[in-house]
Parts: structure tokens; sequence; C-alpha cells
């Protein structure tokens, strides 16, 4: 709950600096609750001075660790010259690293030269000096 001089602080805030402002609060005790629901390993670990930037940063180093792929398949992917963060793009389309890797090389191919296309327009574009966004 917010204090009463929290309130006129970040009433007049854009999402942007409300974001930034919420990422440093600390963790509610229905939070830290849920939080350790969610990742039981942390049921034995005091969590009372997490903020939420630390819990994303947590939330998010786990989903990448879950969605990883196994030591076998980063192998067969570094073979295939198929860089991870590529590989993690093409999942959208094939759903799982088992599933990419069974596609032809062709498909491969095309599908990784596209993103690799769109993430150097995306660079170019963020890069650009001078220009209004």
């Amino acid at each position: 709950m917010l204090s009463e001089a929290t309130y006129p602080k970040i009433k007049n805030m854009d999402s942007e600096e409300f974001k930034k402002h919420e990422a440093n609060w600390k963790l509610s005790e229905q939070q830290i609750k849920m939080v350790k629901g969610i990742y039981p390993e942390l049921q034995h670990v005091d969590i009372s001075e997490w903020t939420n930037a630390d819990f994303n940063a947590y939330s998010l180093a786990q989903t990448d660790k879950k969605n990883a792929p196994t030591p076998e398949q980063s192998a067969k992917l570094k073979e295939k010259g198929i860089p991870l963060n590529v590989a993690r793009k093409m999942l959208k389309e094939f759903h799982s690293y088992e599933n990419l890797l069974t596609q032809p090389d062709d498909v491969i191919n095309k599908l990784k030269n596209e993103i690799v296309e769109a993430d150097k327009q995306f660079n170019e574009h963020i890069q650009r000096p001078g220009e209004n966004r």
C-alpha cells in the first residue's frame, strides 16, 4: 500500500518513471509468500530485503535456466552454426530445441538469416543519432 507521502510523488509519473521507482520497493509479506510458493528452493532463504527488481532478476534467471537447451542440444546448435540468442528466437516458430534441431538445414538457415537481418535492422534503427523517439 502506498503511504500518504508517496502518492503525490508518483501520481504525476509516466509509466517508465513509475517502473523505475517501483523496482526499488521491497517485497511485501504477501509477495514474499507468493515468491516462496513459486520458487520452493527459496523456502529457507531470507528474502525480506529483496526489491521488485531483485525478484524480477531472479525470476528471469530461473526462466532462462529452465528454458536453456541441454548440453547435447547446445552442441548440436553450435554444430549447425546457430548462436543461442538466435536459437531462442527460433523457438517462437519451432516451440522447442528438439523440434528446431529436427528441421532441414535450409529451413533453419532461412529463419536464422531472417532473424539476424531483423536484429541488424532493429539495432541500426535504435542507434541512429539525432532521431526523435
